[in-house]
């Protein structure tokens, strides 16, 4: 696999975003989130949501963008909040016991709640593709890695305990992160009714999402994200 196509403009404009961010985050001197990690989130963020990245790197070979701009916000996300700021509401800790058995009850919650009226709706269709044991394992991965990783960081650990704190109110926070996350999916579909639904159904997942990384911290909405994508792709996709 060759690495084509990297434009040193692009390496430029990665490096000193991650620079600005991550000395913005360190000189920021309240300890309670503010408006400059406000804004970090923010740039950070929006650019690797609507694929502006991709538009300046779509990765090796002009495959694999979107994982590789996926790597890039997780880690400058992780060295911001996680290092500069020593942030202590990532979620970040030592997996138990506990917080798989927390990811399994999300799942199957979510399966019994959103595939029956994402099959009456037409949203969703029952198409089943077995991978092998292997090529299931690396889509788990891929999946944890380069996209439940970056959001349940984001929308989680970031924005739903900085709305928590802000409000007072665990449960404000939970719905204001989980309708956020709904409304991501907006342009993931080309009809109204179409957008509707997946951020109604996309916004009800955030909620269990939210729940699942509140009583199993990150590793559980991870997991639990990973595996609703997993039996997504899998399952039921037309």
């Amino acid at each position: 696999m060759v690495w084509t196509a990297l434009d040193p403009y692009a390496l430029i404009i990665a490096l000193c975003t991650a620079c600005a961010v991550l000395k913005a985050l360190r000189g920021a001197r309240r300890t309670e989130p503010g408006p400059t990690d406000v804004l970090a989130w923010l740039l950070l963020w929006i650019p690797f949501d609507l694929r502006w990245w991709n538009e300046l790197y779509a990765g090796p070979g002009g495959q694999y963008g979107y994982q590789v701009w996926a790597v890039y916000v997780t880690a400058v996300a992780l060295l911001g909040w996680g290092l500069c700021r020593r942030s202590p509401t990532l979620g970040i800790r030592v997996p138990r016991t506990r917080d798989v058995f927390v990811s399994l009850a999300v799942v199957l919650i979510l399966a019994a709640v959103l595939i029956p009226p994402g099959l009456f709706t037409g949203f969703l269709h029952w198409n089943p593709n077995l991978p092998t044991l292997l090529q299931g394992a690396g889509l788990f991965g891929t999946l944890a890695l380069s996209v439940a990783l970056p959001e349940e960081l984001f929308f989680r650990g970031l924005l739903q305990t900085w709305c928590e704190r802000w409000t007072g109110r665990r449960w404000l926070g939970l719905v204001v992160a989980s309708v956020a996350f709904g409304l991501m999916h907006w342009n993931n579909r080309p009809e109204l009714a179409e957008k509707v639904v997946y951020c109604v159904l996309a916004s009800v997942a955030g909620l269990a999402y939210g729940l699942s990384f509140r009583y199993g911290g990150l590793f559980a909405s991870v997991m639990s994200h990973a595996a609703v994508n997993w039996i997504w792709q899998v399952c039921l996709r037309a």
